[in-house]
């Protein structure tokens, strides 16, 4: 029976695999049909557009025939293979089996009807069993093969062929909205118009401000002419760009737009066009808190970003905006988001340097819609600049001054001096300097003034000025490394000395500049006179020469005042020197006043413009004379400067010698006497050689040497003695060495003591050949007015005509000889006397023009003009002898003090009533004169006293006025003492009134208002000794020579200086009223000029 069994359930598999097989091919003829039968309802409601109730009817014939083909391919085969519904049986099975295996045919129905008919036989199941277990080998699943399906698969390719087909034609769309028809059978729809409106735009939206254009395209097999749009009630053509295109564009929308198309007899309705709203800064502010230190109040700039701010500045920027959700700002490298308030958007940030910035504004459909592109300018805070000026090149020993002005943008907050030992750098000093904590400060300073420095030592020195910069730190700028050598008090006083010879030199050298450039004015002059007019050429020549000699007097100026203030450094020990080298001070400050010869080189160069022939050459003549006289004067003061020059070397070198022999003397007794000490001291006595040589070489360019010995044996012997000293201490013999010394020292010793008395005889000797020759120079000078005075009476009893006209013209050329030769007299005088003064030379000046045109005058017979020189030929050999015996007077003087053993008693209590007595014996001796009627009684007409006159009363006018002009003088000394007291100015209105009255004797003689003023004088007098007793002045005599107040060298250095940056600082100084922006470029503009 098993094999029965086996059979049974192989026919059971195989009723089951043929079901399968039904179910697949159910499944492929249910789709194919079915999309076949879906497609055709589509295309028949497509094409005929169904009526709600007949498509109503089509798609319930849809739904049926699609459940009829879901029935009976899909349904019926699964039922009846799971059961629910009868299939095949067995036997039914057996004959699809027998006919598949044509082995089996009909065995296997057999098997079963033999099985069921004699199931209880068991010979009959035993033949069933044979004959199933024949069967049993054949695979009855495989009489149902799947593969017989695939023929069925073409009916499901039709359909997907019709779809495609209707893609490519364009039906797919059509079918589609057939398919929501049918699916919706109940709603009306309405037939397609001939064409339809399509929206090429992606969306309705459009940014705010911006345009819009809307695009439409006709769909269809017709096409409207004319497109009509109508937005917000208002009716619009659309533009046909084309058979079917049509466009409309919308300009700076601004608020949204309801619109509607309509072509007949089709309408589009509820399109709706949304305004993007943009997002917009509206307002900008920037507060700008400048740092402190800059001094500068907050500012609030409105309606801009852009800003030229000091370095260091915080800026708050305050934004209005619209439609904005975020504010950024970009910069290079930064991104920073701003603080949203109530107000708008705030950041706060502090600028350092210069940048291009943006500011962004964004909202939820925008990002970075907006942006605003700004710039920061940024003022870095400079560094503070400094402006030096300095005499320490040209100022070789003594104090140096330095005038400076430092500078910042925003201001100074300390200016030092660094200085040190050059070679020790790291030993720095400070010293501070106090100036204005402003944008410009000025100073000046002395070095070293108050501060202690070493002597023999080199310094080295700078300034450091520190700006106020807060942000950065307080920058500092150095200046230029100053070098400064402090001498000691030797090397000083030889450096004065050969600055001055140097000085000597350059002056000289300039005289003969002066000198030869005057020869070509004189050769212009004469060219004048013998041309009839001035050419072009002559002009321009005439031009040159003027201008060089205005040159040469510029720098001869400069040279006598720097010879001047050498002169002011000195300090002398010898009174003799003292007062020489105050005498000669005197005259260069006589030199320096150069007033009148400025103005007589404008009035040529005037005349030289203006072409003026005869006023051109008188000036020319004036200008010769006094260039001659000028030239006299400087080589006078050239020579007493020379000669005073030798004094002081041979003084000095007295000094060094005495010096140096105690320096010896203490080397010898100095336990560590050694060989280099004793070849210090042979070199110092070498240098003392070479000053001694210069000595005997500046004394002998003198025009008159002075007999100075030079000691040159007595040199040798010195040498000798400390080679001899130097070599015995190399042996290490000491007691030879000390003899040595000793007879140096003592050698030394000798020569200084020697110079010292050349000197005091060299002084004494010129003061009393001095005394001398002004004592013949007074005779000369009496006769000569005596004879100039009977001269002029002559030719005031004479005219033209008279026989003896000749000989009064020829006894006027002897007078001029005659004054010819004073004049050589003194000038050799003036080479030796400083107390010359200079106002000599002016009258000799005036005496020799007056003689010189008297006589041209005569010879023209224009006697009235010659006799009017005459008398001022006289008046000016007056003034020189009045000079000439007050120098006199004080020569004699001093020569009696020199002479005297003891001090002599000097003071206001002794000298005041002397003077008193001798003003109270000349007004006696001047009331007895008036007394005997010899006065003149006419007063007021010049020359009128002398013309009644005889030489005998001459002679007494001239003593009156000699005793007068010394009295004068002797208070001229008192005056003196009384510098800075309150009688100094009572004195000098005193001497001034003398000074009125030896000219009233001069020009009127002794008259009544001479002997009034005469007694008002002892009145005076009287009055000023009680003043001077009641105010307990000190009444002696003391030398004034190192007390005189100069203008110093550091006032002048600072006024030069404030001239030089006035005009490139003025802009600094005046804050003009621009933008900081311009003021850079006017600072750069200066700072370019100023380089």
């Amino acid at each position: 029976m098993g094999s029965y069994q086996a059979i049974l359930d192989k026919i059971n598999q195989f009723i089951r695999k043929y079901y399968i097989n039904e179910l697949i091919r159910g499944s492929i003829l249910f789709v194919a049909l079915g999309l076949l039968y879906f497609i055709a309802t589509l295309y028949i409601e497509y094409f005929l557009w169904l009526n709600p109730t007949m498509r109503t009817i089509l798609f319930v014939l849809f739904v049926a025939v699609e459940l009829f083909l879901l029935y009976r391919y899909i349904l019926t085969p699964v039922f009846k293979l799971i059961g629910l519904r009868k299939g095949l049986d067995h036997c039914q099975a057996s004959t699809i089996i027998g006919n598949f295996f044509p082995d089996i045919d009909d065995k296997l129905l057999n098997t079963l009807q033999l099985h069921e008919q004699h199931a209880n036989s068991d010979l009959v199941l035993a033949s069933v069993e044979q004959k199933a277990q024949n069967l049993k080998i054949f695979p009855f699943k495989k009489a149902v093969n799947f593969k017989v399906n695939l023929k069925y698969l073409k009916f499901l390719a039709i359909p997907v062929v019709i779809y495609l087909l209707s893609l490519i034609t364009g039906l797919n769309k059509g079918l589609s909205q057939s398919y929501t028809r049918l699916t919706h059978p109940q709603v009306a729809y309405v037939p397609p118009a001939p064409f339809s409106f399509e929206i090429l735009n992606n969306e309705l939206k459009v940014i705010e401000g911006q345009n819009f254009t809307l695009q439409l395209h006709i769909n269809g097999a017709t096409v409207p002419d004319e497109v009509l749009m109508i937005d917000n009630g208002q009716q619009f053509y659309m533009q046909k760009q084309s058979l079917s295109d049509f466009t409309y564009t919308f300009k700076n929308v601004k608020e949204a737009h309801e619109i509607a198309l309509y072509a007949d007899p089709v309408r589009l309705e509820k399109l709706k066009l949304e305004v993007i709203p943009t997002p917009k800064i509206q307002n900008l502010e920037l507060l700008l808190q400048y740092p402190s230190y800059t001094g500068k109040k907050s500012q609030t700039l409105k309606n801009t970003g852009n800003a030229i701010v000091p370095e260091g500045t915080r800026v708050t920027w305050q934004v209005y905006t619209q439609a904005v959700d975020s504010l950024f700002f970009v910069s290079q490298d930064k991104r920073l988001a701003f603080q949203s308030s109530d107000k708008g958007f705030t950041k706060s940030l502090q600028v350092r340097q210069a940048m291009a910035y943006a500011l962004t504004a964004s909202n939820a459909h925008l990002k970075d819609y907006e942006r605003l592109n700004f710039n920061f300018s940024v003022i870095k805070d400079e560094l503070p600049k400094m402006i030096i000026r300095t005499d320490i090149d040209s100022i070789p020993y003594g104090d140096v001054h330095f005038a400076g002005r430092v500078s910042d943008d925003y201001g100074i907050t300390k200016l030092q001096l660094v200085y040190f030992k050059t070679n020790h750098p790291e030993a720095k000093q400070y010293h501070n300097i106090g100036i204005a904590s402003a944008q410009i400060s000025d100073f000046l300073l002395t070095f070293p003034g108050d501060l202690t420095l070493e002597q023999a030592q080199d310094y080295s020195l700078y300034f450091e000025v520190f700006d106020n910069d807060a942000v950065n730190g307080h920058k500092s700028v150095k200046s230029q490394v100053f070098n400064y050598y402090k001498p000691s008090a030797n090397e000083r006083e030889q450096q004065l000395l050969e600055e001055q010879q140097k000085q000597l030199q350059s002056i000289n050298h300039y005289i003969k500049k002066q000198a030869a450039n005057q020869d070509a004015l004189d050769q212009l002059e004469q060219q004048l006179k013998n041309t009839p007019n001035i050419d072009y050429n002559t002009e321009e020549q005439l031009k040159d020469a003027i201008r060089k000699q205005d040159k040469y007097q510029e720098m001869m100026q400069n040279k006598l005042r720097d010879l001047n203030e050498q002169f002011k450094d000195r300090d002398l020990n010898d009174d003799l020197l003292k007062e020489k080298q105050q005498d000669i001070e005197e005259r260069l400050e006589e030199m320096l006043d150069n007033k009148k010869d400025e103005e007589l080189l404008e009035e040529l160069q005037k005349l030289a413009e203006k072409l003026d022939k005869e006023d051109l050459i008188k000036k020319m003549e004036q200008m010769s004379s006094r260039s001659k006289y000028k030239e006299k004067s400087l080589k006078e003061l050239l020579e007493l400067t020379k000669r005073f020059y030798v004094e002081q070397q041979l003084q000095k070198t007295s000094e060094d010698l005495k010096e140096l022999s105690e320096k010896q003397e203490s080397l010898k007794n100095n336990s560590s006497n050694s060989l280099q000490q004793q070849k210090e001291l042979s070199e110092e006595f070498k240098n003392i050689q070479q000053n001694i040589g210069s000595m005997s070489k500046a004394n002998e360019s003198l025009q008159k040497p002075m007999p100075i010995d030079p000691q040159k044996a007595e040199q040798q012997q010195i040498n000798k003695h400390q080679q001899q000293a130097e070599q015995d201490l190399q042996q290490g013999q000491q007691n030879k060495a000390k003899s040595q010394q000793s007879k140096a020292s003592s050698q030394m010793k000798q020569m200084s003591q020697s110079f010292a008395q050349m000197l005091e005889s060299i002084q004494s000797k010129t003061l009393d050949e001095d005394i001398e020759s002004i004592k013949r120079l007074l005779d000369n000078l009496l006769i000569f007015s005596f004879k100039q005075e009977d001269l002029l009476m002559k030719f005031n009893a004479s005219t033209t005509k008279d026989f003896n006209f000749s000989d009064n013209l020829k006894e006027q050329y002897r007078l001029q000889s005659y004054f010819e030769h004073i004049d050589d007299s003194l000038y050799t005088l003036a080479m030796r006397q400083p107390k010359l003064s200079k106002n000599i030379n002016t009258y000799l000046e005036d005496a020799h023009y007056n003689l010189k045109t008297s006589i041209k005058t005569m010879e023209d017979n224009q006697l009235g003009v010659s006799k009017a020189h005459q008398q001022y030929v006289m008046t000016a050999a007056n003034d020189i002898a009045y000079l000439l015996n007050a120098l006199l007077d004080n020569l004699s003087n001093a020569s009696l003090s020199n002479s005297s053993s003891g001090d002599p008693q000097q003071g206001m209590g002794f000298s005041l009533p002397d003077i008193i007595q001798k003003q109270s014996a000349l007004n006696q001796q001047m009331q007895h004169k008036m007394e005997k009627g010899k006065p003149s009684d006419k007063e007021g007409k010049e020359g009128q006293s002398s013309k009644a006159k005889s030489e005998g009363q001459s002679g007494e006018l001239y003593e009156i006025y000699k005793q007068q002009a010394q009295i004068k003088q002797e208070l001229e000394q008192q005056l003196k003492d009384l510098k800075g007291s309150a009688l100094e100015k009572t004195t000098q209105d005193l001497i001034r009134k003398m000074e009125q009255l030896e000219n009233i004797l001069l020009d009127k003689g002794i008259t009544q208002n001479a002997l009034k003023r005469m007694t008002a004088f002892e009145q005076e007098l009287l009055k000023l000794k009680e003043a001077a007793y009641t105010q307990h002045q000190d009444n002696q005599r003391q030398s004034k020579s190192n007390e005189k107040t100069y203008n110093s060298t550091s006032s002048k250095l600072y006024k030069k200086f404030l001239e030089d940056v006035s005009k490139q600082e003025i802009l600094n100084r005046t804050p003009l009223p621009f933008q900081s922006e311009f003021n850079a470029r006017i600072n750069k503009y200066f700072k370019t000029q100023s380089e």
